[in-house]
């Protein structure tokens, strides 16, 4: 398995493999930071009532590619509220794989690759902090944000970067996913996420009535799966 990699910038990478734990909490972050923003990153619940008083909490789901959930109920305006409740939702699940993903990708970049990373001191260093300032980007505090930041910005290009992504995870996971997982997970990535981007935000646009609503994107991802109905 290839551990090195030269960068056109002039830089040669050494692969480290990255615990798949260490993934994993920085996604609970992220996904506890939105969730304390207010952000409905969970499946929304609300209270019913049958006709004889008595309520229960309902979770809504809904899977997009079957039609089947609890989204719509025995009056329009609680029909609507649900849809609005559920478009809110997949905005938000949005957001956080979009977020996710871009944490991952800094775990990947900051404790999988190692190099000689510029002395603050050093020309090459003063350079870019020059060109960040110009671009409008702030330099992060933490040492391994940095130099997250600077293998993006500095050491690889943009195809270099689908390159070295898919070597560092194929370190971290050895034999739990396929050779051809490995190698069209970043190929696909991009693609992939504009497609769910754009379907899950024409749909929400529709339900919140801010947009006309569009044919579906093909290819994008699925909704939630669908657990219990609710009693009739």
């Amino acid at each position: 398995m290839k551990t090195e990699f030269k960068t056109r910038s002039g830089y040669t990478l050494r692969i480290k493999a990255v615990p798949s734990a260490k993934i994993g909490l920085v996604q609970s972050k992220v996904r506890r930071e939105l969730a304390a923003e207010g952000q409905p990153v969970e499946p929304p619940e609300i209270t019913v009532k049958s006709a004889d008083g008595q309520g229960w909490i309902l979770q809504l789901q809904h899977n997009e590619e079957t039609g089947q959930g609890n989204l719509d109920a025995s009056t329009p305006e609680e029909t609507e509220r649900r849809h609005e409740l559920w478009a809110a939702h997949q905005v938000a699940l949005t957001r956080l794989q979009s977020e996710m993903w871009q944490q991952a990708m800094s775990v990947y970049l900051a404790l999988g690759l190692e190099f000689p990373m510029p002395e603050e001191d050093a020309p090459e260093y003063a350079e870019w902090l020059m060109e960040l300032e110009f671009l409008g980007r702030e330099v992060p505090e933490n040492k391994l944000e940095q130099k997250a930041l600077f293998v993006t910005t500095r050491v690889l290009e943009d195809d270099e970067l689908g390159k070295v992504l898919p070597m560092v995870m194929a370190v971290s996971q050895g034999d739990m996913v396929t050779e051809v997982q490995k190698e069209s997970y970043f190929r696909s990535f991009y693609d992939s996420m504009a497609r769910a981007t754009a379907t899950r935000f024409i749909e929400a646009g529709a339900a919140l009535g801010r947009l006309e609503p569009e044919p579906a994107v093909p290819g994008a991802a699925d909704g939630e799966g669908v657990g219990d109905q609710e009693p009739e």
